[in-house]
């Protein structure tokens, strides 16, 4: 391994430049509130997001997502568009 004891890892996160927090963007469209994470292909774009359909873009428990709807009071993970 890199580090060759507990202590080495310890001095290493101490001293580390992390950078800027990537936090997630939030979007406000007529379907609601929606973020999109990080490492979702729209997130540095500044175009408008096609929100319609987003109740069919529901993603099952258990799948990968970049984007989380807000929807009767929940937050739900949905596709992106095709």
């Amino acid at each position: 391994t890199k580090f060759s004891s507990h202590t080495a890892l310890k001095k290493e996160l101490k001293n580390r430049i992390w950078g800027k927090a990537l936090l997630p963007r939030m979007i406000d469209s007529d379907q609601g509130k929606m973020f999109l994470e990080p490492w979702d292909p729209m997130y540095n774009q500044t175009v408008d997001m096609n929100t319609s359909g987003l109740t069919e873009r529901i993603l099952p428990p258990g799948e990968p997502f970049s984007r989380l709807w807000f929807h009767e009071g929940l937050w739900k993970p949905v596709g992106i568009e095709r």
